[in-house]
């Protein structure tokens, strides 16, 4: 579960946060980054990522459905982070098929061109709810967040079971680069967010 999760939930993560965030180069930059995929890329994403993410969460879900919280009698950090990786990984299903549809699923069914993506983000993302509220954008902080968290504490897993950790001192280094990378990730979807939203650039959000 941990391979088939942490491997190519990573590299879609970072490639497409990365992507994402060409837009703070200017909009032939961000349109470049959405551009129609290759038949060839198409088939790598699908059985390279696609695949394995689906044992992933299904594999998850079946473990979410069984499981019993017990943090009332077991307020422990582990069990937390237990049941906090449980969690945020509905949140993380939600959103990446919500935005593996906006960025692949409606180029292949050609409801969209990659010309037509820069735009449509930008409408997503300035869209406002009741009260001006940023409904949109603010939904995707949240599922980014929560895919951070979801990742950063499934790596610190992964390296456990694998022995690719072997002391609490590697450890605790382990979760501190997990930690400043996805703090780094983070501020670059925020970064990138408010720019679609509001075309405004934050300070760590220049080129």
């Amino acid at each position: 579960m941990s391979l088939c999760g942490v491997v190519p939930l990573g590299v879609f993560v970072v490639a497409h946060l990365l992507a994402m965030a060409q837009a703070l180069r200017g909009s032939a930059a961000f349109a470049g980054a959405l551009a129609t995929p290759s038949r060839a890329r198409w088939a790598v994403e699908a059985l390279l990522i696609g695949l394995p993410l689906i044992v992933h969460a299904a594999i998850g879900l079946s473990l979410t459905r069984r499981s019993r919280p017990n943090l009332g009698s077991y307020p422990y950090p582990r069990n937390l982070a237990w049941v906090l990786q449980r969690a945020s990984g509905g949140v993380v299903l939600v959103f990446v098929l919500a935005h593996v549809w906006q960025t692949r699923l409606e180029l292949a069914l050609g409801h969209a061109s990659g010309a037509d993506l820069p735009t449509q983000m930008v409408a997503l993302l300035s869209s406002t709810g009741p009260f001006g509220f940023p409904l949109a954008a603010t939904a995707y902080l949240a599922g980014v967040a929560a895919t951070l968290y979801h990742l950063g504490n499934g790596v610190l897993g992964f390296a456990a079971s694998f022995g690719l950790v072997r002391s609490q001192r590697a450890f605790a280094r382990l979760r501190v680069g997990c930690a400043l990378a996805g703090t780094a990730l983070l501020l670059t979807s925020v970064a990138t967010v408010i720019h679609l939203a509001t075309g405004a650039a934050l300070p760590w959000g220049t080129t």
